[in-house]
């Protein structure tokens, strides 16, 4: 049941009230409660902090909503379906506890507070409350910043004068307006802010005694031994390449091999190497490598569509395999990459960081880091980076919670704010991609392998299992759209790949909002404050549909287009709702006269729901689009006839067949009808004429 409390006791509003000189303190105090979810208004502060910084616009009763109170009913609903959800957030967010003090560090208390402690700045402001313009609705946070730059001048009074002085060295003061004065001051605060962070930036480490400790030196012979396995031969194949055409190539040898006549008659290629190209103008055929693995001598592959589109079929004469390379020969070359840094060889045990002189972090800790967050192959200089910042990160964390910002409420609003965002992002991760490697290979060897011989499954393993669970009606939904320019000459399954990038984030999207809307209209809610008006959400089929219904119904055709095809993406999973939305945006489209566009959008249709009731229509006005605006004769004709022979008792049968009849005759039948118009015309003005 949704229950929203949105008018209580005085004495208890009083609590949570975000107004008043103080705003958001120390104390935490509920703003909502979202099934069991707690929202309090200091998240909400930290969020419009965020908006501010982002210049983002979005209305606060919207913005509640998206950020804070939908999400968290949508992160009530992923963690109650898959609970381990919680436990995924908990592992994750010990590796970014340090990222998050160092982004409190260096944003809020070097660049917005300037070094000074968040009570220094408060009993600034209660002193001097007259000079500043609050936001009654998050107080002092609200201008936290324009106050700590006032108390930054009042402390630094002789270099800001000395600033202005040289500033205006060249105008006399009655020349200097206060507009310029605002903008020298908005620029001396700015400057100074930026010199802070990057002076403690520099420092940071020798301030906060962290020390990076020097990597052990590579001995070349040694890091040779230790990864013989990355200086070893590319193994490959001599091959034969079998003469004929596609037919004859997959008829021959039905009876059994025959070495010599295939000698006698093949082209011979030579040594390919694996994942090589092949030569002769064949190119790559990333399919070669699977189909030889492990066979011997003797094997003839079955017949393989190249790229360019020619067939070929290989006799393998003899298997090449793998040698390891002398240290001889690979041992300069070692050297050199040591030398340049592009070689890597540490123990896991090594310390990397220390901290007044004992161990806080190792390479195991690094590699762990690494592979959570980072994700990439490592060699000497990106490994010097990662750990120049992690040291950092580090030693800023250390003064953070020296400073005692891993208490303050920015923290814990940034740590929940965090916390809703993981979730439901995973959550959505689960609902678009949730397949195994072994469902998604089946599904790439099905759709996917056939018609896109250069791509690998290894090559496209994550995107594979994303387009495999992507509602494939949308996907053909744009093929169709773009069946006579972007698509032309190639078939869905080649298009897969670009159909899928073109709209997979705003299918995402388009999903979350609806998720959220559902989960929002089904929860548990207690709203806190009655100055904020809850947010009506129009994601969701009940109300959005209508609303695109009325826009349409008054004429509003562009902004109903918009609507039906936000429904679209969100209900892309419903056949009953897609196929009534991208209907009615065809229609938008014709009655908008957007011809082009509505011819498209009634192709994809009728041919996305050929059992439809619409499709009928749509067929038929496709084909009127195409000869009466359009003027592409001989498409509507396929069309038309089409038509005819799919609806033989369509109730525009006989206009249809009156449409074909006047393309056939190269638009006499139009001609003689406009004669036979104006003839009628001049009849009866004559007739009219004629009368007393």
């Amino acid at each position: 049941m949704n229950v929203r409390l949105l008018a209580l006791a005085a004495s208890v509003f009083c609590v949570v009230s975000l107004t008043g000189c103080n705003g958001v303190g120390p104390r935490e105090s509920l703003l909502a409660k979202i099934n069991d979810e707690s929202i309090y208004e200091e998240d909400l502060a930290y969020l419009l902090k965020d908006a501010r910084e982002r210049h983002d616009t979005t209305s606060l009763d919207q913005l509640l909503y998206q950020r804070l109170y939908a999400s968290s009913a949508l992160m009530s609903r992923a963690i109650a379906q898959y609970p381990d959800l919680e436990s995924d957030w908990k592992e994750a967010s010990q590796g970014y506890e340090i990222r998050w003090l160092t982004l409190l560090y260096q944003n809020s208390f070097l660049n917005e507070c300037m070094g000074v402690s968040d009570a220094v700045l408060r009993q600034y402001y209660r002193d001097n409350s007259f000079n500043f313009k609050v936001d009654s609705l998050i107080g002092f946070d609200g201008i936290r910043k324009e106050v700590a730059g006032e108390y930054y001048i009042s402390t630094h009074r002789e270099d800001y004068e000395g600033f202005l002085k040289k500033e205006f060295s060249k105008r006399q003061q009655d020349q200097v307006s206060s507009k310029d004065s605002a903008a020298a001051k908005s620029w001396y605060l700015r400057s100074r802010r930026e010199e802070l962070v990057k002076s403690y930036t520099d420092s940071i480490l020798e301030k906060r005694n962290f020390r990076i400790e020097p990597l052990p030196s590579i001995d070349p012979k040694k890091y040779y031994e230790k990864h013989k396995a990355e200086y070893m031969t590319v193994p490959g194949y001599e091959l034969y390449k079998v003469q004929g055409d596609s037919l004859a190539l997959s008829t021959q040898f039905a009876s059994g091999v025959d070495e010599s006549k295939i000698k006698q008659d093949a082209n011979y290629i030579g040594v390919v190497k694996v994942g090589y190209p092949l030569p002769y103008g064949i190119g790559m055929l990333p399919q070669l490598d699977s189909l030889l693995a492990d066979k011997s001598a003797g094997f003839l592959t079955p017949v393989i569509r190249g790229a360019n589109g020619n067939f070929y079929r290989f006799y393998l004469a003899s298997v090449v395999p793998s040698r390891l390379k002398p240290f001889e020969r690979v041992g300069t070359g070692i050297a050199k990459a040591i030398e340049n840094g592009d070689l890597l060889d540490v123990d896991s045990a090594t310390v990397l960081i220390t901290h007044n002189g004992s161990p806080v972090f190792t390479e195991r800790d690094l590699l762990n880091f690494n592979d959570q967050f980072v994700k990439r192959r490592m060699t000497r200089r990106s490994h010097e980076w990662l750990t120049k910042m992690l040291a950092e990160h580090l030693a800023f964390a250390d003064a953070a919670r020296e400073a005692k910002l891993d208490r303050d409420w920015e923290y814990r609003a940034l740590v929940r704010c965090a916390r809703l965002e993981f979730i439901v992002e995973r959550y959505l991760d689960r609902l678009t991609s949730n397949i195994s490697d072994e469902q998604a290979k089946a599904w790439y060897d099905r759709v996917l392998a056939k018609d896109n011989p250069t791509t690998t499954f290894e090559e496209v393993k994550d995107m594979a299992k994303s387009m495999a669970a992507f509602p494939e009606k949308l996907m053909k939904r744009d093929y169709f759209m773009g069946y006579n320019v972007m698509y032309k000459g190639r078939s869905f399954e080649q298009c897969l790949p670009d159909l899928y990038r073109n709209r997979k984030f705003e299918y995402r999207d388009k999903l979350k909002n609806r998720l959220q809307a559902e989960a929002y209209s089904a929860a548990s809610i207690h709203l806190y404050k009655t100055s904020i008006p809850e947010y009506r959400s129009y994601d969701y089929i009940a109300r959005q549909l209508p609303y695109a219904d009325s826009l349409y119904k008054a004429g509003n055709f562009d902004d109903a287009y918009l609507e039906y095809r936000t429904l679209m993406f969100a209900y892309a999973d419903v056949d009953s709702i897609f196929s009534r939305v991208t209907y009615a945006m065809a229609e938008t489209r014709n009655e908008a006269n957007q011809y082009m566009d509505a011819e498209c959008q009634y192709y994809a249709f009728y041919r996305l729901f050929p059992q439809d009731p619409n499709a009928e229509k749509a067929m038929f006005s496709r084909a009127f689009i195409l000869n009466e605006n359009l003027h592409k004769d001989k498409l509507a004709q396929e069309v038309l006839e089409e038509f005819l022979k799919t609806y033989p008792n369509s109730e525009f049968r006989e206009s249809a067949q009156w449409l074909l009849d006047n393309i056939k005759s190269n638009g006499k039948l139009q001609e003689e009808l406009n004669r036979k118009i104006a003839n009628e015309d001049v009849s009866a003005a004559a007739t009219k004429a004629e009368k007393p």
